[in-house]
């Protein structure tokens, strides 16, 4: 693989959740609030770390969903293609009663094509 640019990356977002029935008409603001909370870093040898999370609030019911995600993904190369092969894990933090819990995993593979 080639050598990539090292770095941290930090980021916030947030937003009102909402419904439309046309585009771009907002016809009902949902009782909720999302926010995410991103902290990436990546190696000079390829590899990334990162962690985030992507929160909701219903203020209605007044119960968080906040998952945490963790992840760790290495640039390859296989023949002249470039990949990202990463792994990850999720722990929710809280949720509604009967919503998720507990730990999840994921694999991913993304193909890269640098210009």
């Amino acid at each position: 693989a080639n050598a990539t640019t090292a770095g941290t990356i930090t980021g916030v977002q947030s937003g009102l959740l909402a419904t439309a029935t046309q585009p771009g008409v907002v016809t009902q603001i949902v009782a909720g609030i999302m926010g995410t909370g991103t902290v990436a870093n990546a190696t000079t040898a390829g590899t990334s770390f990162g962690l985030n999370t992507e929160s909701t609030y219903d203020w209605k019911s007044e119960q968080w969903s906040v998952p945490i995600n963790m992840s760790v993904s290495q640039i390859l190369k296989f023949g002249d293609q470039l990949v990202q092969l990463g792994a990850g894990a999720r722990y929710w933090a809280d949720a509604p009663a009967g919503g998720a819990s507990g730990w999840g995993y994921r694999a991913t593979l993304t193909f890269l094509f640098p210009k």
